[in-house]
């Protein structure tokens, strides 16, 4: 049986996790997705509803990095990640961590 969001939610207190936010910042190419849309992870593990599994796959590794206050790359702000979908024209996601509510 999975978890509740809110089983979710304790786990990642209980481990130090931070929520994630990740929006759509670019729309290049297909996407399911328009620009501005926003999903919020209450854990790395819990994928939010809506979000098309390609994206999902392609960002999991960064919402997880960003869950645990990895600093990403970004010269501008190391506490978020600009990344693409997987294609050759992929669109462009923003993950940020923001406060537990």
């Amino acid at each position: 049986m999975p978890f509740s969001r809110e089983r979710w939610i304790e786990i990642a207190k209980v481990r130090g996790l931070e929520q994630v936010e990740v929006r759509l910042i670019k729309k290049i190419g297909k996407c399911p997705h328009e620009e501005g849309e926003v999903f919020l992870y209450v854990h790395p593990n819990c994928r939010p509803e809506g979000l098309c599994g390609v994206a999902a796959i392609a960002l999991e590794t960064f919402v997880q990095r960003c869950s645990a206050k990895v600093p990403s790359w970004e010269s501008d702000n190391p506490n978020i990640y600009r990344i693409h979908c997987p294609s050759k024209k992929g669109t462009l996601w923003e993950i940020k961590r923001i406060k537990i509510k």
